[in-house]
């Protein structure tokens, strides 16, 4: 577990394994795990970041769980707007609402072994909703993926 916390403080249990002096522990907060909600299949496992302009996230652990799982690893970078008021959310035409104010830098990494320079690809809030959409129907359930 990386003993500095870049961007904000994290939950108890986090904070309290960063102090743990003992370079032999070693911890991740799994960020995402995207599943079926009818059959319960994890979808993908993925690791969040804010972007903050740099191509680095260290994935190791994210990429080893995904490839166990049998299952695809993305690193979702995310780009908020900085609104001050509540998001006025959008409505796609199947009836999903969503905050569309939000953009993404994403790649997928399962197959990567490093943990810079990775193959980032914009989307949008309406695009990556709509491909968290088609993982779902795409899904062919598998028992044995839990």
């Amino acid at each position: 577990m990386a003993r500095n916390n870049y961007f904000n403080r994290g939950d108890e249990y986090s904070e309290w394994h960063r102090s743990i002096e003992d370079s032999s522990l070693g911890y991740i907060d799994l960020d995402c795990v995207e599943f079926h909600k009818s059959c319960g299949c994890v979808l993908f496992v993925a690791e969040t970041c804010r972007w903050t302009g740099k191509n680095y996230k260290n994935t190791t652990l994210t990429r080893k769980i995904a490839r166990k799982l049998e299952v695809p690893a993305y690193l979702i970078f995310y780009i908020p707007h900085n609104h001050t008021e509540t998001p006025n959310f959008l409505r796609l035409e199947n009836g999903c609402y969503y905050d569309p104010t939000m953009r993404f830098k994403i790649a997928r990494i399962e197959n990567f072994n490093y943990n810079s320079n990775y193959p980032l690809q914009d989307y949008s809030a309406r695009e990556w909703v709509q491909h968290l959409q088609e993982a779902r129907v795409l899904h062919k359930c598998n028992s044995n993926n839990i």
